[in-house]
């Protein structure tokens, strides 16, 4: 296979599960679980693409997965895009100062990139909408934050998974012996 394949393979394994996992909470987590607070799906996969990417990969992976899973949310474009922008600096700010390899590591960067989501949604509300955000809804941002935490353990299996498919080999600074 060519490694171009492998490549366009490897981006689009990532993001028709992550389509299918954002799809998943979009439609189905209140049928199941009723009004307990979703997990934000996307948000492993823009925190595996910063720890295990280079930058360029991981900002294009990041605009690939706003304009996909723009659909299924109700947050403007341009704001959307801005809160990925500054989640993917805070995981690459996180992963400058401190870096482990493993599951726990993305569960981490996860949950932190998920925590602040939610603030930073607020705070730019205030600063850039006509109409901001008037009631926080706090107690859900931190539960929601929780549940990606524990729904990224189990997808870097199956992200690393998917690095191993297609052959994708790792930055130095994210530890490539553990693919070939």
């Amino acid at each position: 296979m060519t490694s171009r394949y492998l490549i366009l393979s490897n981006y689009f394994g990532f993001l028709v599960l992550t389509i299918a996992l954002t799809s998943l909470q979009c439609s189905l987590w209140l049928q199941f679980f009723g009004y307990i607070p979703s997990p934000y799906m996307w948000i492993p996969t823009l925190a595996y693409w910063s720890i295990f990417r280079r930058v360029h990969e991981g900002l294009f992976m990041c605009y690939i997965l706003v304009i996909s899973t723009i659909a299924l949310s109700s947050i403007p474009l341009s704001l959307f895009l801005f809160l990925n922008l500054l989640c993917f600096a805070l995981a690459l700010l996180i992963k400058q100062r401190i870096y482990w390899n493993g599951p726990t590591y993305l569960m981490l960067i996860s949950g932190v990139i998920s925590l602040a989501f939610p603030i930073f949604h607020f705070l730019l509300s205030w600063m850039l909408e006509s109409k901001p955000i008037s009631d926080p809804e706090i107690l859900d941002g931190m539960l929601s934050g929780l549940f990606t935490a524990l729904v990224s353990l189990p997808l870097y299996y199956v992200f690393s998974k998917i690095d191993t498919l297609t052959h994708k080999e790792l930055p130095t600074e994210a530890g490539t012996s553990n693919y070939e």
